[in-house]
């Protein structure tokens, strides 16, 4: 039986629970064992007991406080995220390295798990990655500039690339592992399964890899109370710490547009306060799948899985970056006329302006039809099938090339 540990490390949406749900179901349905070591195994336990063999805590970052500007390149995020501190990613490494002993894994599977990736390496272990565009960069050394309102000079990514690369290169070298010759390394020996379109790839399109589709998943939850029959419903995906967060409930409610709302961690009794005749708050997660059959527009802070599932069904996405990896994404699509989005940077947006223009617009409507169209015969099912079906592949490949 392949024994495969599925390892998720950065990122805190349900985006990469619901990547590695139905790959990880497909992999054991074909006699894996298949094991998750999750950054937060509270959150994952629901999604994947049922098909675990076992779901572990990954290793914890703990790491000094420290100000970090805003990342430009795939090596300033993982900086900014640990790598910085040099004892930290040590134990980070170690942890790895001890989870492999303790389970001895046939393959590695990475969502959003550098780390995880380094020690596969140190360990001479089979791994692949999956993710999107934000956690599978572009191969390319230097590794490119992620935010595209930046035009960076070569000079600069090489500068950052040398320093990220001398501060991990210490920590290999006192772990006996082979130093990094790029930033790229860090997927040396890894198949690499990029879940997007391009279309909604963050660093765009690119030429020269293979698109391997997005995962399109939702839990079965219970349908949700929509307002309105018709599909003429907006879907509100916000917390409720967001900074324009009450300003878009108070609009939605005056404007009586028909709403629902999910704000995660939102009290009872504001929640109470702020429903109104055509607003509607509901304190469970909403079946996206029934969702995109029910709205015209989401209003989220831009996650992958969410914003690809309601584009697929024709859904226009308004979206309210709250992150980097968010911000990216949003300007990428709005760019297409697949979305339209508030300013980043800016503390003081219309909201009423911008959400009224975007309920309003022909061109996004039409933008959004068309890409609906283009990949209306996508099926999820089977590319997950197929993924599935190469990892067990690469397994067997390397397998065999052990024995000869």
């Amino acid at each position: 039986m392949t024994r495969i540990l599925c390892c998720w490390e950065f990122g805190g949406g349900y985006g990469h629970l619901f990547r590695l749900r139905p790959i990880g179901e497909a992999l054991a349905e074909r006699g894996s064992q298949v094991i998750y070591a999750l950054r937060d195994v509270e959150r994952g336990r629901p999604i994947l007991e049922g098909h675990a063999a076992d779901i572990v805590q990954a290793p914890v970052w703990h790491v000094p406080p420290r100000a970090h500007p805003l990342s430009q390149t795939y090596a300033q995020n993982l900086w900014r995220n640990g790598y910085w501190h040099g004892e930290s990613l040590k134990n980070q490494l170690q942890g790895w390295l001890a989870l492999f002993d303790a389970y001895r894994p046939d393959l590695i599977l990475a969502e959003h798990a550098p780390s995880a990736l380094l020690a596969a390496r140190k360990a001479g272990l089979p791994r692949a990655a999956i993710g999107t565009g934000f956690s599978l960069p572009p191969l390319t050394s230097p590794i490119p500039c992620l935010p595209p309102w930046f035009a960076l000079p070569e000079t600069h990514l090489v500068q950052s690339e040398a320093k990220f690369l001398d501060g991990v290169n210490r920590v290999l070298q006192d772990l006996g592992a082979a130093p990094l010759a790029a930033v790229a390394e860090i997927f040396e020996g890894a198949a690499r399964f990029l879940c997007t379109w391009p279309e909604l790839d963050h660093y765009g399109v690119r030429l020269d890899t293979r698109y391997w589709s997005p995962v399109i998943y939702s839990p079965d939850e219970i349908d949700a109370p929509w307002i309105s029959s018709q599909r003429d419903n907006i879907f509100v995906y916000l917390k409720p710490q967001y900074r324009f967060f009450h300003p878009i409930i108070e609009w939605l409610r005056e404007s009586k547009q028909p709403t629902l709302v999910f704000a995660p961690g939102l009290d009872p009794a504001e929640r109470d306060a702020l429903e109104g005749d055509t607003l509607t708050i509901t304190p469970h997660p909403v079946n996206l799948s029934s969702a995109a059959t029910r709205c015209r527009l989401m209003i989220s802070h831009g996650g992958h899985n969410a914003g690809a599932l309601m584009l697929l069904a024709g859904v226009a996405l308004f979206i309210c970056p709250m992150e980097l990896e968010q911000a990216v994404w949003a300007h990428r699509l709005r760019a297409q006329g697949l979305a339209d989005m508030v300013n980043f940077f800016n503390p003081d947006s219309d909201i009423r302006r911008n959400i009224g223009a975007a309920l309003e617009s022909p061109q996004l409507a039409e933008h959004v039809n068309t890409f609906a169209v283009k990949y209306r015969h996508f099926d999820s099912n089977a590319m997950v099938l197929d993924l599935a079906t190469r990892c067990l592949t690469l397994f067997a490949k390397t397998r065999d090339g052990r024995r000869e």
